[in-house]
């Protein structure tokens, strides 16, 4: 399973959340291969995230048939410590505070 962010698609909104487009590769229970596509909005300051849209692929790097898509707008939730999804947010929360250092 590996977990990947795309850093060109970082973008700070209005509220102060970040935004970032992620892909998660991983082998399903049938030994196939497939992705998760996911847009998410993070929150640096209570360290949580809010999925916008999220889309399941039949092969690795979002390629392939869409298996399944959610454009519901989820809840607010924490991101859990020494998780892929910890790490995530600590790079999209660094690297926005360093083009924020550098446009100053």
């Amino acid at each position: 399973m590996n977990l990947y962010y795309m850093p060109l698609s970082i973008q700070t909104h209005q509220t102060g959340d970040i935004h970032v487009v992620s892909v998660l590769n991983y082998t399903n229970h049938n030994g196939r291969a497939e992705s998760m596509l996911t847009s998410s909005l993070y929150n640096c300051t209570n360290n949580t995230k809010q999925d916008q849209l999220t889309e399941q692929h039949e092969l690795h790097w979002a390629d392939g048939e869409v298996i399944s898509t959610s454009g519901k707008e989820q809840q607010w939730r924490d991101v859990l410590p020494r998780t892929k999804g910890f790490t995530l947010l600590e790079v999209t929360c660094a690297t926005n505070r360093s083009s924020t250092q550098l446009q100053r």
